[in-house]
């Protein structure tokens, strides 16, 4: 090994199964010490992990094996529950949704305002109103946020001004659920009704009706939208044409939440339970059990489900078994409403008025990771 070309050697050392015979062979000799701490071996090592982030190709050089080092870090944080918590305070009343990003949390509360918050001073640095009644939802990308309310109205805001650019109203009941793409805006609402928007003018283009109870939670990807109801059924439909393509029956009370990839949906209820389904076939393949009360709220990745439940809990599960990995039971006082997670972080939020960061990756650095 020691006579080979670099460029060869490193080769051979890419096809080690594990880093552990990695660090084993860098104690053979200076050479080899040398060899296996080449940036290529670590590169490969890293880009062979599936569920971590890949560096863009614009980020310039990239210290992989010093990336590995970390991502392993923080990957055993998640197996252990070993986290820093932190609490934000200022909402006045229950906090019913959360959104956040590396930047910012964005939460809705009964108060009827959305608050904006730094992720890194942990302050609230904006306090949008708006809406007359509970903000019950919201979602945002870098342009636009598009919030719902008990007040039975859609409001559309600038990310860049904060204030809104338009108001959107035909639900004659409280606006339970929002999810928009590069064409649509998309509601439902406990007046048993979906409702897709023309994202640039407002302009309601379609009523979706076959929901027998309130709708509480829309996902949408591409021209498939996934509703779930108070009716204990999931249903897919074609935006497009405004036809229910599927029907996803098993649970056996009614859906509070869904979260849907493209490939699965994820769904929670007030049977407790949390199921997982293939969205092609209609197949569920999975059952989380574990909850002693009402699922509210769920988010998942390519390796775990996190959901928040009216047991005053929040639950870490292996989306692959169906396993509970971490059960934290002492963060909320009250019903948890909605809860996000990230590759570093778990944000909930409650009856309780208090958002709970739950940071598995404090004192790490985090560049590349988030």
């Amino acid at each position: 090994m020691a006579q080979l070309p670099q460029e060869l050697a490193c080769h051979i050392l890419m096809h080690l199964d594990d880093v552990r015979s990695l660090v084993s062979a860098s104690l053979v000799s200076k050479r080899w010490h040398h060899l296996c701490r080449d940036n290529l071996v670590w590169k490969r090592k890293y880009t062979l992990q599936s569920s971590w982030k890949k560096t863009p190709q614009s980020a310039g050089w990239v210290d992989y094996r010093d990336l590995y080092i970390r991502q392993m870090r923080i990957a055993d944080r998640w197996r252990k529950g070993a986290v820093t918590t932190s609490y934000l305070t200022g909402h006045t009343d229950s906090i019913y949704c959360v959104q956040f990003d590396t930047e910012k949390i964005v939460t809705g509360s009964r108060d009827t305002t959305i608050k904006l918050w730094s992720m890194e001073t942990r302050k609230c640095i904006r306090t949008l109103n708006g809406h007359d009644k509970s903000v019950l939802c919201l979602e945002y990308d870098k342009d636009i946020m598009i919030s719902g309310s008990s007040d039975c109205t859609i409001l559309v805001w600038s990310m860049e001004t904060f204030k809104p650019r338009n108001r959107l109203r035909g639900h004659s009941a409280g606006v339970l659920d929002v999810c928009f793409d590069e064409k649509y805006i998309i509601s439902c609402s406990k007046d048993t009704t979906i409702r897709i928007w023309d994202k640039e003018t407002g302009i309601s283009l379609r009523t979706l009706q076959g929901h027998r109870g309130p709708v509480n939670a829309v996902q949408l990807r591409d021209n498939r939208l996934v509703s779930g109801s108070g009716d204990a059924l999931i249903k897919m439909w074609n935006t497009d044409t405004g036809e229910c393509i599927r029907q996803f029956s098993g649970h056996v009370r009614g859906l509070a939440c869904v979260q849907f990839d493209g490939k699965r949906i994820v769904s929670g209820s007030n049977d407790q339970c949390i199921k997982v389904w293939d969205a092609d076939t209609g197949e569920c393949t999975m059952t989380c059990e574990g909850h002693t009360d009402l699922v509210r709220a769920l988010h998942f990745d390519d390796e775990k489900i996190v959901s928040g439940s009216y047991d005053q809990s929040v639950r870490v599960w292996d989306i692959r078994t169906g396993a509970c990995l971490l059960n934290f039971q002492s963060g909320h006082s009250s019903w948890v409403f909605d809860v996000m997670l990230s590759a570093t972080k778990i944000v909930s939020v409650s009856q309780d008025k208090t958002i709970l960061i739950m940071d598995f990756a404090h004192d790490i650095d985090v560049r590349g990771i988030e």
